[in-house]
């Protein structure tokens, strides 16, 4: 399994190394790791809580990608992101990094050579991400039984991990999905509709290898998890005045297909994250396409497991500043 993780990656740096133009790279922020920030992207966050007689706790969750073609007539780029998901809350404890590097490359059913808008206006289309990623997360065991007091009971051990992830990312669309006109050529454009929409689905095939890990209770995790999360995602945005109301809703399924018996305590064989979120947007507005920052205050309510990034037994609600960011 370690030499295909080292062939991809080889091949990764070689399609990078094969940008053919002088096309200034464009850079996006938000908090979602799918192909090209979407609508239905979750913008990335920053909250600070402090209540009486409690420690002060924050929760930020990032994703910078910049991305550069591969030459001057194609959409393929290459793309390089690093990812921090961060939680001090008590039993809500999460501390997962990523630096990642890979391919972007899209295919559609248009005729080939064809110039005619209405082809592609009726082609089906599907992007995809391969890419390779090394990921470091803390292992946060009992937090919600006194592990959070001061000082820190001895019992409470906690650990850390590193591994490889390879991972691709399928996403299909179809013209109507969505509102957004800029999907598919990111003109921009100052007109759009009094409610605008956009849902996606989403699958993304993953083998994570564990490369370094601490044993705990004389067992050390090791070995390779395999598997699939699929997701279906939504956005409705309301004009209010001059801004955007934007709701966003998520349900993702992860399945494992396979788990070392050292790995099954950490990853699920099967678990389900659900996100809920309700943002006023009074910057540059995702559905206007322009490029910028577009900020925003809201709340969002998640619940559920996402093994991927140290997200486990999660049921939170947060109220934060959000931000996005398109260069171009």
């Amino acid at each position: 399994m370690k030499s295909i993780l080292v062939l991809s990656a080889a091949l990764c740096l070689t399609g990078m190394q094969a940008r053919a133009d002088n096309a200034a790279p464009t850079f996006t922020l938000n908090a979602d790791e799918a192909p090209d920030p979407q609508p239905w992207s979750d913008p990335a966050s920053f909250s600070y809580t402090k209540d009486k007689g409690s420690k002060a706790a924050i929760a930020a969750d990032l994703a910078g990608r910049l991305d550069w073609a591969l030459g001057p007539t194609t959409a393929n780029t290459g793309f390089a992101r690093l990812v921090a998901h961060r939680n001090t809350a008590a039993g809500s404890q999460t501390e997962n990094y990523a630096a990642e590097a890979g391919l972007h490359f899209e295919q559609n059913t248009a005729p080939r050579g064809s110039t005619d808008p209405d082809d592609f206006k009726n082609a089906y289309y599907l992007f995809h991400d391969l890419s390779l990623a090394y990921v470091y997360e803390t292992n946060f065991d009992d937090e919600a039984d006194g592990c959070d007091a001061t000082p820190r009971p001895a019992a409470c051990v906690r650990s850390h991990q590193s591994s490889l992830r390879l991972k691709w990312t399928l996403q299909p669309y179809h013209y109507g999905w969505d509102t957004a006109p800029s999907f598919l050529d990111g003109a921009p454009t100052a007109a759009s509709p009094a409610v605008a929409y956009a849902f996606g689905p989403l699958l993304t095939l993953f083998a994570d290898d564990l490369v370094d890990a601490k044993a705990k209770n004389g067992l050390k995790p090791k070995g390779v998890v395999s598997g699939a999360a699929a997701s279906l995602n939504l956005t409705l945005s309301p004009k209010i005045l001059d801004y955007r109301f934007v709701f966003r809703a998520s349900v993702q399924q992860t399945e494992a297909f396979q788990r070392p018996a050292s790995r099954k305590t950490g990853f699920a064989g099967d678990s389900t994250l659900t996100k809920v979120s309700l943002d006023y947007d009074f910057g540059l507005r995702s559905f206007d396409a322009g490029p910028g920052w577009s900020p925003s205050i809201g709340i969002s309510y998640v619940k559920g497991d996402d093994p991927l990034h140290g997200k486990l037994n999660r049921q939170e609600t947060v109220f934060g500043v959000k931000l996005s960011y398109k260069s171009k």
